[in-house]
């Protein structure tokens, strides 16, 4: 049993190793708050990994609907990872998008954090911490720690 373990570790990290400009990812993560305010917060993601897997550039989509209003945000991200020797693959990274619920669009950017762990060579569970800093003084900045699941293909 602690030789499988040992050869699944190196084979994941090789395969961390591999990524390369030519490697795709489709993440889908989320929240669902109940309390004190019912929250509901969808983001889908596709990125592309450049610079021999270290940087990743795409575009994000997020649905989020709290206190009884809409709100729909497009925009840009790019992430730096950090590769080691284990299936756990650290990121930091920034975004730039437009929001627009009951009124006119309203720009806003960010800054993310977080760790994707590698189940499979194809699969990946998501966990991240993201900030958003909106526009508009009568938004108020958000906190977000989401939780999701990855794919990637080339």
């Amino acid at each position: 049993m602690r030789l499988r373990r040992s050869v699944s570790t190196a084979a994941m990290a090789s395969f961390l190793f591999s990524l390369t400009s030519v490697t795709n990812e489709v993440e889908l993560r989320g929240l669902y708050q109940r309390q004190p305010n019912d929250v509901l917060l969808v983001f889908v993601s596709y990125g592309l990994f450049l610079n021999e897997g270290r940087l990743q550039a795409g575009f994000s989509a997020d649905y989020r609907q709290a206190d009884g209003s809409d709100l729909t945000t497009l925009g840009a991200f790019v992430n730096y990872h950090f590769p080691g020797r284990s299936p756990v693959l650290p990121f930091v990274g920034a975004f730039y998008g437009v929001s627009n619920g009951d009124g006119d669009g309203v720009m806003l950017r960010g800054v993310q954090g977080g760790a994707k762990y590698f189940v499979n060579r194809r699969v990946a569970a998501t966990a991240s911490l993201v900030y958003r800093d909106y526009d508009l003084e009568a938004a108020r900045d958000q906190v977000f720690l989401l939780f999701g699941l990855a794919t990637y293909f080339r």
